[in-house]
C-alpha cells in the first residue's frame, strides 16, 4: 500500500490526474474499508483541484466516521465538503 501511495504522490506532483486517480482507485480496491487511501485521495484531489473527486472522498469519510461514532470528525468533514463545493 505504501508504494502505491508514494506512486500516487509522485503522479500528482507531475500533474498526472488520470494516473493519480487510477492508482488511488487501485489502493481502495485492495482494502475498501481502509480510510487512509481515502484521506490521501482527499489530500491529492484537493491539491490537484479535482473538486468532484475530493467531495466523493469527503462523503466516504463522513459515512465512515459516522458509522464509527466519531461525530466530531464527521462534522469537520461536512464543513470541509461545503468549502470544497458550496453547492453540495
Amino acid at each position: 500500500r505504501e508504494m502505491f501511495l508514494r506512486l500516487a504522490d509522485r503522479l500528482a506532483e507531475v500533474g498526472d490526474e488520470a494516473g493519480t486517480d487510477g492508482v488511488l482507485k487501485r489502493i481502495r480496491a485492495l482494502d475498501p474499508d481502509d480510510p487512509i487511501p481515502h484521506e490521501k485521495g482527499l489530500e491529492l484531489y484537493q491539491r490537484l483541484g479535482m473538486k468532484a473527486q475530493a467531495v466523493e472522498e469527503v462523503l466516504w469519510l463522513v459515512r465512515t466516521a459516522t458509522r464509527q461514532g466519531v461525530l466530531g470528525r464527521a462534522e469537520e468533514l461536512v464543513e470541509m465538503a461545503s468549502r470544497l463545493d458550496p453547492q453540495s
